[in-house]
């Protein structure tokens, strides 16, 4: 419909239309001239998608910048585990109208899972999109009153701009959410722009980051378990350890040692930690139930990780969800944990204690390792690091090295067990020694949850595990 003369916005008016957090009122903000305005809320991608590529069509015809925001609720999954769905459900519609109030009704605002996306067409540059991220953080760090609690909330917000004609909805919204992953590595409650990123962004790392969080999100990750054994008598199973693999559909198999870093350095690893949690109590609970292994079964942790705010509730969601015993999760951090945060890691430790599971350090003795720190920290093993295993029996330094960490374990009534065995000759030395546990090839490679099922399926499955190394 043509706009009269009348209706054309002098430039106070328009520098008010301009700025998505106006305070005009609801009435004024429906009679500025754009597209139909967006529902309150978008519940699924396909939805979002949909209306972000009509965002981005009006966009390119009237020459404004599309800027999409993901606002990812970092302690939104603490809140549920503690306060319960009822508090947390009644806390996103709260959220939903505050953010909705510093919006105009021509503004996309759609939630999924724990984010919100936000999308506005904006005058070109980037003061406006940095401005309104600003301000919805501002809007979110206000407490939430809920009947008798008062809630605060910590957010990490993204943002992702449409520069150019080739620029897609579903590129727009993949870099958004990796901002918002960006700024939650940097501790959270924190704004990262994606235009703010270094050029390699465009590089094949960044890239493949976009696509290890896709794989997270579908589920498309694997897990491979290697057995521990006992170094005595018949060298049963004494417990599992999860391992992460990657098989990438450009780039095939992957290994830990590459997609790890990537994941730690685009902030994925506490989505990461999630998943494996859950995956390896799912796994376990089928071992047990199947009445073929009743063992702990081990996932590796980084320092971030173990050290965020709503890890504990994510290993009590992977615990509920699964209905695997708290025995049998063990988690192995680094102590790098300690060096960040000696106390918040001793805690961590204590809660996981109380929940039953088992702690361990792992590669012990190749950092900053010391009799003070196992004292501080209440773990309940400590895993010989392998590079201290490779040289036995023939290596003087190395024994003198082994006998120590395991005289001081045995002093402290802590577990021991040695990583990296592939020879006959280390097991008897370790046995020697006093060790009791141990975990390599010469035992099992790490097979995936199926075949490890068929392997343990066999009678008298021990025989065919161990001196596979010596085949």
């Amino acid at each position: 419909m043509p706009t009269s003369p009348k209706a054309v916005p002098g430039p106070a008016e328009q520098q008010a239309a301009d700025r998505p957090w106006s305070a005009t009122s609801g009435e004024e903000r429906r009679r500025k001239p754009g597209f139909p305005a967006m529902p309150v809320d978008c519940v699924d991608s396909d939805q979002l998608l949909c209306n972000l590529r009509r965002m981005l069509e009006h966009c390119r015809r009237h020459q404004r910048q599309l800027t999409v925001l993901c606002i990812g609720l970092d302690d939104l999954r603490q809140i549920t585990d503690e306060h319960g769905r009822d508090i947390a459900g009644r806390l996103r519609q709260r959220i939903t109208k505050r953010l909705r109030g510093n919006l105009r009704a021509t503004d996309l605002l759609a939630r999924l899972d724990d984010c919100f996306v936000v999308a506005s067409a904006l005058p070109e540059g980037r003061a406006l999109p940095h401005l309104l991220g600003e301000r919805l953080l501002e809007q979110l760090g206000r407490p939430f009153e809920l009947t008798e609690r008062c809630m605060a909330l910590k957010a990490s917000l993204g943002i992702a701009l449409h520069t150019d004609a080739d620029t897609s909805a579903e590129r727009l919204l993949e870099d958004a959410i990796q901002a918002m992953y960006q700024a939650r590595a940097k501790g959270g409650q924190a704004l990262h722009a994606d235009h703010d990123a270094p050029p390699e962004r465009q590089e094949p790392g960044y890239r493949m980051a976009a696509r290890l969080r896709r794989a997270i999100e579908d589920g498309q990750l694997e897990v491979h378990y290697q057995l521990q054994f006992e170094l005595a008598g018949s060298h049963r199973p004494s417990g599992l350890e999860a391992l992460l693999r990657w098989r990438d559909g450009e780039a095939g198999l992957i290994p830990p040692e590459r997609f790890l870093p990537l994941a730690a350095d685009h902030g994925l690893m506490p989505a990461l930690s999630r998943w494996l949690a859950q995956r390896a109590c799912r796994d376990n609970r089928a071992l047990i139930d199947a009445g073929l292994l009743d063992v702990p079964v081990a996932i590796n942790v980084c320092a971030d990780t173990f050290l965020h705010d709503d890890f504990l509730a994510s290993i009590r969601q992977a615990l509920a969800e699964s209905g695997l015993p708290g025995e049998r999760l063990e988690v192995e951090i680094v102590e790098s944990a300690a060096l960040y945060d000696l106390e918040k890691a001793a805690r961590h430790i204590r809660e996981l204690k109380r929940l039953r599971v088992k702690v361990s350090m792992d590669d012990f003795g190749s950092g900053y390792s010391s009799p003070a720190l196992l004292k501080r920290l209440p773990v309940d093993r400590i895993k010989i690091d392998r590079s201290f295993i490779a040289p036995l029996p023939e290596s003087p330094v190395d024994q003198a090295i082994v006998r120590g960490i395991l005289n001081i374990a045995a002093s402290t009534g802590i577990q021991v067990v040695a990583e990296g065995i592939e020879r006959f000759a280390q097991v008897e030395y370790l046995r020697r020694q006093g060790c009791r546990f141990g975990q390599g090839f010469w035992y099992a490679s790490p097979l995936p949850h199926a075949e490890l099922l068929a392997r343990l399926a066999q009678p008298a499955f021990t025989t065919t595990f161990g001196a596979e190394a010596d085949r």
